[in-house]
């Protein structure tokens, strides 16, 4: 039975996507203009600006979805997981909520860090640290602070 879930998008990727995006496109089509009698030299420009639309809309659907039950935390992080990940708290020897330096710890955001000790967050700093009993750690973000601190507390009081 699932106790909380919640679903994140990647948002502030697009402080670096859209610029990026508009800077190529605008440059693309000056180019374009430049090159207009050559169809052939035109080619690369148009190839560049398809790859920048297919990258906007590839970042569209990157989602990082939890579902926190009695059992295990189920983490999916579309579209670089293909099946849901299972963590189960028989395995965890310790958990805590807490703020991490994302970009100090795991250099950004998204799937980050080692086998050792790795992050799935979307954005923001704030989430659940898992610490496994085979000595492995890993952080899963949350936007619903609140929220995941009232599940954790119930689920420590059910699983010691």
């Amino acid at each position: 039975m699932t106790i909380f879930s919640e679903k994140q998008k990647m948002n502030g990727v697009w402080i670096a996507i859209i610029p990026s995006c508009f800077i190529s496109c605008l440059v693309s089509f000056q180019e374009m203009k430049s090159l207009a009698d050559d169809w052939k030299n035109i080619l690369p420009l148009l190839i560049t600006m398809l790859i920048m639309t297919a990258l906007c809309v590839f970042m569209f659907k990157i989602e990082l979805k939890t579902n926190y039950t009695d059992e295990y935390i189920q983490v999916l992080y579309t579209p670089f997981h293909w099946k849901p990940k299972n963590f189960y708290w028989k395995d965890v020897a310790h958990m805590e909520t807490r703020t991490a330096e994302c970009l100090k710890e795991y250099w950004g955001w998204g799937i980050k860090g080692t086998r050792k000790n790795r992050s799935y967050t979307a954005y923001g700093d704030y989430g659940l640290q898992l610490t496994f009993k085979d000595g492995k750690r890993l952080f899963i973000g949350s936007q619903n602070k609140a929220e995941l601190e009232r599940v954790i507390e119930s689920l420590k009081e059910k699983i010691e």
